[in-house]
């Protein structure tokens, strides 16, 4: 504590604490929020990888099957 704080009125004292309390949590709020952000973005984009392969998987079935596998349908390896 600095002079000027040690002399204030101990309720005022209280509530820069409350208040510096409440500034962390949503800090802490907004970064969770941040974080859920960004995992949903990674599970969208893992939604989307999976499709994709998956209509490759049909496309490669079709192809042993010896079944038209669509004009649409392009098979490629990454």
């Amino acid at each position: 504590m600095t002079t000027l704080q040690s002399h204030e009125d101990p309720a005022k004292q209280a509530r820069r604490q409350q208040k510096v309390a409440q500034r962390k949590q949503r800090e802490k709020e907004l970064c969770r929020l941040h974080m859920a952000q960004e995992i949903q973005r990674q599970l969208e984009e893992v939604e989307e990888r999976q499709r994709v392969i998956e209509q490759q998987g049909i496309a490669v079935e079709k192809a042993l099957r010896g079944e038209p596998t669509g004009s649409h349908t392009t098979l490629t390896v990454d």
